[in-house]
């Protein structure tokens, strides 16, 4: 998925605005330099969220990498049957 995003951005022009990266979110041991404007959290909830715990962690993880400004971005869908 980073591929697609930067490949994108590269297309329109845009790559230079970005960092992107890419992290295990599960890892407390993953850490960035600085924090971010936006995380985006693609598919996650649905495909390895399956207790409350694991939604606390995600999210707390989440919250130390974002700026007091910044944004949480959570795509996902739910199967409807």
């Amino acid at each position: 998925m980073i591929d697609n995003a930067q490949q994108h951005l590269t297309d329109i022009g845009m790559i230079d605005k970005f960092d992107l990266i890419c992290g295990d979110m599960f890892d407390e041991n993953f850490k960035i330099q600085e924090k971010v404007d936006v995380v985006v959290c693609s598919y996650v909830l649905s495909t390895f969220i399956t207790n409350f715990e694991d939604l606390k962690t995600i999210l707390t993880q989440c919250r130390k990498m974002v700026k007091d400004d910044g944004y949480l971005l959570i795509t996902d869908f739910s199967w409807v049957h």
